[in-house]
């Protein structure tokens, strides 16, 4: 499901958006709980990030920033939203309100702070301590099929 045509069609759809990508299994407890919580204690399953995640050790939840796609092309294919597909057959994309925009905690800091915690420079910005899905402007599913992606 990582093929570049679908790569380069889901960018394209996302671009100028700031989203959190996430496994319907997870967006189930997701939508119960009413809120996205920074996944400290592996609450939910991902196929990204790890023990040591840069925004995970601060207590946030972590959104990929595609606002400037252009200018972060390469950094963008270091962590890509359809690695969902090897862990789910469906996909969630929660995009952040515009006007929740000011709560976005770049990681510029990171090579200051502990260069020593993932992050994905450019593109992966985290905001502090549970997001409620009021924050949330849009939510779409995607499905895994053999070549495409659809949506739900």
């Amino acid at each position: 499901m990582n093929d570049v045509a679908t790569i380069n069609k889901f960018m394209t759809l996302l671009e100028g958006k700031v989203f959190h990508a996430t496994t319907w299994e997870s967006y189930e407890s997701i939508k119960n709980d009413g809120y996205i919580y920074p996944n400290q204690m592996d609450y939910y399953h991902s196929p990204f990030g790890s023990e040591n995640g840069y925004f995970k050790s601060k207590g946030c939840v972590s959104f990929f920033d595609y606002r400037s796609t252009k200018k972060n092309k390469d950094y963008m294919l270091l962590c890509i939203p359809t690695r969902i597909f090897e862990v789910s057959r469906k996909m969630v994309i929660l995009e952040l309100s515009t006007k929740k925009y000011d709560r976005l905690i770049s990681s510029s800091k990171w090579l200051e702070e502990d260069s020593s915690k993932k992050v994905v420079p450019r593109i992966e910005v985290g905001v502090k301590g549970p997001v409620s899905i009021s924050d949330i402007q849009r939510i779409s599913v995607y499905n895994q099929k053999a070549s495409s992606l659809k949506t739900d």
